[in-house]
């Protein structure tokens, strides 16, 4: 993960056309090194067997795409697996957590304008 996380953060560094020693090299790679984590926070934490799948609304949930995209019983666990990685945490933790993976998206801080 870590080599992996300074490669991801010399090619987001290189697309913006900055070099491996600008200041920000360090914050590119800790962030994701941090999603990294978020995405592998419990992957020994097994689903309860009793838990009823029809309880979770997966339309509510996720976006329209990923709906034509996966079916019900896949999203399901992936929803309830994504609620256990956060659910020990607090609310700030979860919020922080939240925003870093915001900031960690590729289209983050870009804005478009539609000029006539």
């Amino acid at each position: 993960e870590e080599q992996y996380a300074k490669w991801m953060g010399a090619c987001r560094l290189a697309a913006k056309n900055k070099t491996m020693a600008d200041s920000s090299y360090h914050s590119e790679v800790q962030n994701i090194l941090s999603f990294l984590r978020l995405q592998n926070a419990n992957p020994s934490s097994q689903l309860t067997p009793n838990t009823n799948t029809e309880d979770i609304n997966t339309k509510s949930l996720v976006s329209l795409r990923y709906q034509k995209k996966y079916k019900v019983k896949q999203l399901t666990p992936r929803i309830l697996e994504a609620y256990q990685n956060v659910a020990q945490l607090t609310v700030m933790d979860t919020k922080m957590k939240f925003i870093q993976a915001w900031q960690s998206l590729p289209e983050f801080g870009l804005s478009y304008f539609v000029v006539r």
